[in-house]
């Protein structure tokens, strides 16, 4: 019976298959649940750059900021918001925006389209609220306020 043990150590096929598919399975498990991670991960991400834009024009206009040699005192901040940037910029509206700083947004979200001011001292708006969505159904909605207060939802 010893002889016959050592001479047929080893696995047989069957184990080899069922170890690599049990692998194999936890492997893909691990593929899906890190790509839903990313998503997660890029909508939060698109979030975040959107409220420090918006809290950036926010505390350049309270401070009266501005910047550039065709810069008059006095302009509002804000930010637009489009289909694939945030766009910071200063000037009595976006079209007559004296100073543009764009930031590409993730192109696999989905976006509201707009555009907010805040008024020079006051940090005040006529309010907006952005959402920001992907392909699952998952959204983050920023809302700013009429005093020019931000919030968002995760």
């Amino acid at each position: 019976m010893r002889g016959y043990r050592r001479a047929h150590a080893g696995f047989t096929l069957v184990e080899v298959l069922v170890a690599l598919s049990i692998g194999m399975f936890v492997a893909g498990i691990g593929l899906i649940m890190s790509w839903d991670a990313y998503r997660g991960t890029s909508l939060r991400a698109d979030r975040d750059l959107l409220v420090a834009l918006l809290q950036h024009a926010r505390a350049q206009a309270i401070h009266n900021v501005c910047v550039g040699d065709e810069c008059r005192d006095g302009v509002p901040h804000g930010v637009s918001v489009t289909a694939d940037a945030y766009i910071l910029y200063q000037g009595a509206g976006y079209a007559e925006a004296e100073e543009q700083a764009a930031f590409p947004a993730a192109p696999a979200l989905t976006r509201t389209v707009g555009t907010v001011a805040f008024a020079r001292l006051t940090g005040t708006t006529t309010g907006a609220t952005f959402i920001i969505a992907d392909e699952t159904g998952r959204s983050s909605t920023v809302t700013v306020s009429t005093e020019g207060r931000i919030t968002w939802t995760n």
